[in-house]
């Protein structure tokens, strides 16, 4: 219940700068909406009790409507309570709430605008297009498990390949004389695909079977000794299960090029003062 709690305050918070100040709004209030109830004469509706629970998560919003809800709506009754005493106290004039509301009337328009520009700009076949895409990038069904051991010459990478021959530990090695950031685990890299290591590496690693260990291979980075450990097939996820991941990167994509379009088309102009300054005497 104290987990509930935070995110009824949550909810009251949203539903601050979703219904700020009803002057706000021009339009007549409509009668056929559901009124709950009524405090000094202003309004509670359906809609801001349903509004309240829309915002919090997802798991808890079924509880709430089954049977926390009249444990909300007081919570929507205390807070017309509260702000008709603010508003008696004269806080409504101050500076400070001012700049407040503005702030949260920038926030609310750029939440508005944001649902219209996603529903508008990432379609269902986008995302469908976009998981394609995905699933043609994938070279080959297989994926490897592998350690290497990373010098940086090719003189150096003999010499390791003859000590492997000869019996010496793969992983010792690895941890003792590899270069690579994998040293500290015996060169392990993990399961990897093809088109996740550069092509030099790739090649090689991909030919080889489980248990083989390769010749000396020649990447940008220097000279790999490989020891292939294990091998399986490649998952494909299901679309269900990545299209809230994609639909998300399409979501940033669309705000980036909106941003980028409106800022060039915005008059900004950026002061010249010590903002570093100013945050510490704000702090202190």
């Amino acid at each position: 219940m104290r987990v509930l709690g935070v995110y009824f305050a949550f909810c009251i918070t949203f539903l601050i700068f979703l219904h700020i100040d009803e002057s706000l709004s021009s339009e007549p209030f409509d009668d056929s909406i559901t009124i709950l109830a009524k405090v000094n004469g202003e309004k509670i509706t359906l809609e801001q009790l349903n509004l309240s629970i829309d915002a919090l998560p997802g798991e808890y919003q079924e509880v709430a409507r089954k049977s926390l809800s009249q444990m909300m709506l007081q919570q929507l009754i205390d807070l017309k309570i509260l702000s008709s005493l603010a508003e008696d106290s004269g806080i409504n004039q101050t500076s400070q709430y001012r700049l407040e509301l503005e702030f949260l009337v920038d926030q609310l328009k750029r939440e508005h605008f944001l649902r219209n520009l996603f529903s508008s700009e990432v379609t269902d076949e986008d995302i469908m297009n976009r998981y394609q895409n995905l699933i043609s990038q994938i070279d080959g069904n297989e994926e490897i498990r592998a350690r290497h051991i990373l010098v940086e010459s090719e003189e150096e990478a003999i010499l390791i390949k003859e000590r492997l021959d000869s019996g010496e530990d793969f992983v010792e090695l690895a941890s003792k004389e590899s270069i690579g950031p994998t040293a500290d685990r015996g060169g392990d890299l993990g399961f990897f695909s093809r088109e996740s290591m550069v092509k030099e590496f790739s090649d090689v690693a991909f030919s080889l079977t489980v248990g083989d260990i390769s010749n000396p291979v020649k990447t940008k980075f220097g000279w790999h000794i490989i020891l292939i450990e294990d091998a399986r097939e490649i998952e494909i996820p299901p679309f269900t299960t990545v299209e809230p991941e994609i639909r998300e990167e399409l979501n940033r994509m669309a705000l980036s090029r909106a941003l980028v379009d409106a800022r060039e088309n915005s008059d900004i102009e950026i002061m010249n003062v010590d903002l570093d300054s100013l945050m510490y005497d704000k702090k202190n």
